[in-house]
């Protein structure tokens, strides 16, 4: 992990994000990096643990090849709510360097003080995207899942989060380092757009239990112009089949995301997503 130097910071909060089905976590964190005064603090070093999987062509000509980037930062926030490391991904590692990355990425944290840990998710479920989303988490220890119950937060009970906005809080939990996901509510249909509805979700719950100070307003702009985009693409599917309709909204499932355990005997709960 390169490194800017070492920050002065109080107990600070690791918040780690990537993309995921919905953007969800990576749009979360991309907006705390934008809208809160923060610093550079260095990211890792890809070679070896990014994936290259095209290239662009302008004019005939091949452009040369670029990484995906990873950016840290730190943001003092002096006596308004919890100091933070902020840790942005554009691309999830390849396959068999999750753990190598979460170590470096949790060695940066632990190096600037952080003990505890959030990442953020999207949950698959049948909600509508007219209605405000709901929030479950999950923790790695009895004391933070009582925290985020306390927070009005629902309890992800079981299931699966793969990709490291996941994977991350496990290798955490080896640590022995307090660990959060929140996972905002995505419908269905909507898994291959990004959804801003289920950031402003999941990062109203982690301003909720860490008092962190951000002003959210543009996120909730950019909500209303989601939905209305949505319904207009929703207007010029009315005449196809549901079928065809969920198939041109959602497409293929991405890679992160959130897998709660079905439950055929109430149609209100989460599904499965495979």
């Amino acid at each position: 992990m390169r490194s800017s130097g070492k920050p002065k910071l109080k107990k600070p909060v690791l918040v780690a994000g990537w993309p995921g089905m919905g953007l969800v976590a990576f749009k979360a964190v991309s907006y705390l990096i934008e809208h809160l005064g923060v610093e550079p603090q260095g990211g890792l070093d890809m070679a070896d643990l990014y994936p290259l999987k095209s290239v662009s062509i302008s004019n005939g000509l091949v452009e040369e090849a670029v990484l995906p980037s990873s950016r840290a930062f730190v943001h003092a926030a002096g006596r308004r709510g919890r100091d933070l490391v902020l840790f942005l991904g554009e691309d999830q590692p390849v396959h068999g360097k999750e753990w190598s990355v979460s170590n470096a990425i949790l060695d940066m944290g632990s190096g600037l003080g952080a003990t505890e840990v959030f990442t953020f998710a999207a949950m698959v479920t049948q909600n509508d995207h007219r209605a405000r989303p709901r929030v479950w988490g999950c923790a790695t220890n009895a004391a933070t899942v009582s925290t985020i119950r306390s927070a009005g937060v629902g309890l992800m009970e079981e299931g699966q989060i793969s990709g490291l906005n996941g994977l991350l809080l496990g290798v955490a939990r080896a640590r022995g380092m307090d660990g959060t996901c929140l996972l905002g509510e995505l419908p269905y249909y909507l898994t291959q757009m990004a959804y801003p509805m289920a950031s402003l979700a999941v990062l109203e719950a982690f301003v909720s239990i860490t008092g962190t100070e951000v002003d959210l307003g543009d996120l909730r702009v950019a909500c209303e112009t989601t939905r209305a985009e949505i319904e207009a693409y929703l207007d010029q599917t009315r005449g196809e089949t549901p079928a065809a309709a969920r198939a041109s909204a959602g497409g293929a499932l991405a890679r992160d995301e959130a897998q709660p355990p079905a439950d055929d005997d109430d149609d209100e709960e989460e599904e499965l997503i495979n």
